[in-house]
């Protein structure tokens, strides 16, 4: 906590804003719990960002936007507080002391993968979606974020009307083309048009189309091994009715 920058100077008691904690007051507010212990500190705003994403970005499954997110607003904090140009802020640039901004933030985690996270801020909502559904890999939408906004949209309608996703090959490929500065449609609706390599196609059945030829008890593994047996019977009839060469 620390006192409230917005409070009013005529009121002689001082209050104070929650910079992190916010669940832990709520869920104290629904057990009538009425004391709970806090830090109190005299922080600017930059330190109430530093301080506000740091206790993120410690939480167990947290989203990758999240995540991408606090890493951002606690670059460009950094950067404030240490007397970066405006210009360079949230940049991986040197600064004054001599070290990459992104290299303060890496206790425990690289700085590339920093990097890699600030980079997700770049991608649109729906491509942000996707990566915290897990749809696309996060090393694929890192690469993905350099594209611009509308070629992010045009890849989303691709992936939605193909229903799959893109290998990290192809992103790479697709990056470049908008790095080259020849946002060539045919070239990249013939990448996007590529399978991805050792991709497996799944074909999903309703089970209720088999509920009359088994129990009530019966598994969708039990139901895959008999139609594995019948097709493979199907084959063998196939070919002992096949004619023999001569």
């Amino acid at each position: 906590m620390r006192p409230s920058p917005h409070q009013e100077t005529r009121k002689a008691e001082t209050r104070y804003e929650i910079i992190s904690g916010y669940r832990r007051k709520a869920a104290c507010a629904l057990v009538d719990v009425f004391d709970m212990p806090v830090i109190v500190g005299n922080l600017d705003d930059d330190a109430a960002i530093i301080a506000m994403t740091d206790t993120n970005i410690q939480r167990k499954n947290l989203l990758p936007s999240k995540k991408a997110l606090a890493y951002k607003m606690r670059l460009e904090a950094t950067d404030s507080k240490q007397g970066q140009p405006s210009k360079n802020q949230g940049r991986v640039v040197p600064n004054s002391f001599g070290t990459r901004s992104t290299e303060i933030l890496s206790e425990g985690e690289s700085y590339k993968q920093i990097q890699r996270y600030i980079r997700l801020t770049n991608l649109t909502h729906p491509l942000l979606e996707m990566v915290d559904n897990r749809r696309i890999a996060f090393n694929t939408t890192a690469e993905l974020s350099c594209l611009a906004g509308k070629e992010q949209n045009d890849l989303v309608e691709d992936i939605q009307r193909e229903d799959c996703t893109r290998s990290l090959s192809q992103a790479i490929r697709l990056k470049k083309l908008s790095q080259d500065g020849k946002p060539d449609i045919g070239a990249g609706s013939t990448i996007l048009s590529e399978g991805k390599g050792r991709q497996t196609s799944k074909l999903a059945i309703r089970y209720s189309a088999f509920q009359k030829y088994y129990p009530a008890t019966a598994t969708p593994r039990k139901i895959e091994t008999d139609l594995i047996k019948l097709l493979e019977e199907r084959q063998r009839r196939r070919e002992r009715g096949k004619p023999q060469e001569r």
